[in-house]
């Protein structure tokens, strides 16, 4: 279900509350995600590049994978896969993100690499993984950037988009 800006109902009512529920069942609140207004970046970026498969690291409360899913599904249907990188999803974040994603209807659609990106990135690379865009938005230091742009863009399709997250920060 979306709203009248297009996002799911699910990210619409995480920003109205300020808050997401893990799998538990459990309210977390947040203290990280990017904004509604980044959030319909990544929808466009994903129309932009008609995309497929779309990866970010750094997945946290779910808001960017909502987003990111929400529109290739729009797009594609079922066909479509997101990948999330994150080492923290199932400890800090309580499978936040997992839980959003399956009210939405796009877990099956998305797949969890639990662990660091320097180790996850190069599986999928070994996979012979061709992504369409991505968002980088895990450790938010220039060396764990530029690994992540690094390791994305011998993934990345010619054409594809990437996006980064909390360039100021």
């Amino acid at each position: 279900m979306e709203n009248k800006l297009g996002l799911p109902l699910t990210l619409e009512r995480i920003y109205e509350d300020r808050s997401a529920t893990d799998l538990d069942g459990n309210i977390l609140k947040l203290h990280s995600e990017v904004s509604n207004a980044e959030a319909a970046v990544l929808m466009k970026m994903v129309e932009a590049s008609n995309a497929k498969v779309t990866l970010e690291t750094g997945l946290a409360f779910g808001v960017s994978a909502l987003a990111i899913c929400h529109a290739a599904r729009a797009l594609h249907g079922s066909g479509f896969i997101h990948y999330g990188v994150d080492p923290n999803q199932l400890t800090e974040y309580r499978g936040s993100a997992l839980a959003s994603l399956k009210k939405e209807g796009l877990n099956a659609n998305f797949k969890l690499l639990e662990g660091p990106s320097h180790l996850m990135l190069p599986k999928l690379i070994e996979e012979g993984v061709v992504l369409d865009c991505a968002f980088v938005d895990g450790w938010h230091t220039f060396d764990y950037t530029l690994i992540d742009f690094f390791l994305i863009d011998k993934m990345l399709k010619p054409g594809g988009f990437v996006a980064f997250n909390d360039m100021y920060g």
